[in-house]
């Protein structure tokens, strides 16, 4: 549930100080700290939670934070979150997968901000028009619109999406992504914090040194939250194309989550009795 500071360094593959273009961002940038996968985010990376802030709900907010049950985080009513009140409680309140509701957990899209928060990488592809983030988790796509696309207003928007509405600009090296637009079914983090169909995200990706890629976050929503939300500064490491190599392919996993693999990892791992006994 804490993560802050914790977890060990990135996979350093290049020389930090080495020359480069702030307003070139493609590439494959990673927060894990063994690169591709099968390890946690890095130290530097932050956790994979949006914030450590304490969120100020508003009371429609309060009931939908309620209705969520994560998997992640402290175990609830656990000595371990009895320990950590200086938390807030979206983060010592885990139980069991068989006894949550997380739409991921049916191979659901993760959407924003949650996507960008998981340990594993995201390729940025840069084309004229449109900037695509293709996250190795999932296989999912989201398209920035770029070339001065004029973000909806969420009330504007007939039909929500699980990757939202996207547009984005540069201001001095920053690429500051704004969207809206996302299914509420989503979740901002892993700890189940809600967001309604009026949720604004700013994102402000920086590149700050040859394999360093910094993101901060603000959120506004005035139906769940009484005030934008800032999320903690997470950062990203750069990773060469060809760091994984597979009958001859590079770059990205398929890390798909495929229905049929989630049930059959739900009937041999998982307990549905959330008992921690293996299902026979």
């Amino acid at each position: 549930g804490g993560g802050r500071g914790g977890g060990p360094g990135y996979l350093k593959l290049f020389d930090s100080n080495a020359p480069f273009s702030p307003k070139d961002l493609a590439g494959i940038w990673s927060p894990n700290a063994n690169g591709f996968g099968g390890g946690g985010r890095c130290r530097d990376c932050g956790d994979r939670g949006y914030s450590f802030e304490f969120p100020e709900f508003t009371a429609a907010g309060q009931i939908a934070f309620d209705k969520n049950i994560p998997s992640y985080g402290r175990a609830k009513d656990s000595d371990d979150a009895k320990a950590h009140p200086e938390e807030h409680i979206g983060r010592r309140r885990a139980q069991p997968p068989a006894l949550g509701n997380d739409t991921y957990g049916t191979c659901n899209p993760m959407g924003m901000p949650r996507a960008i928060l998981y340990p594993d990488p995201v390729e940025f592809i840069v084309l004229p028009d449109r900037v695509y983030q293709d996250f190795e988790r999932g296989y999912g796509l989201r398209t920035i619109w770029m070339a001065g696309r004029k973000l909806p207003s969420p009330d504007d928007i007939d039909v929500p999406r699980w990757w939202g509405y996207a547009a984005g600009h540069w201001e001095g090296n920053s690429l500051v992504v704004d969207s809206t637009g996302y299914d509420e079914r989503t979740w901002v983090d892993y700890f189940g914090y809600p967001h309604s169909d009026q949720l604004v995200l700013q994102e402000r990706y920086t590149r700050i040194n040859y394999d360093t890629l910094e993101l901060k976050m603000t959120l506004t929503d005035a139906k769940y939250y009484r005030k934008p939300w800032v999320g903690e500064t997470k950062r990203m490491h750069l990773l060469p194309r060809d760091f994984i190599k597979q009958s001859g392919w590079a770059g990205l996993l398929e890390d798909l989550c495929a229905p049929a693999n989630e049930l059959e990892f739900n009937r041999v791992i998982r307990d549905p009795a959330g008992t921690g006994t293996p299902a026979k």
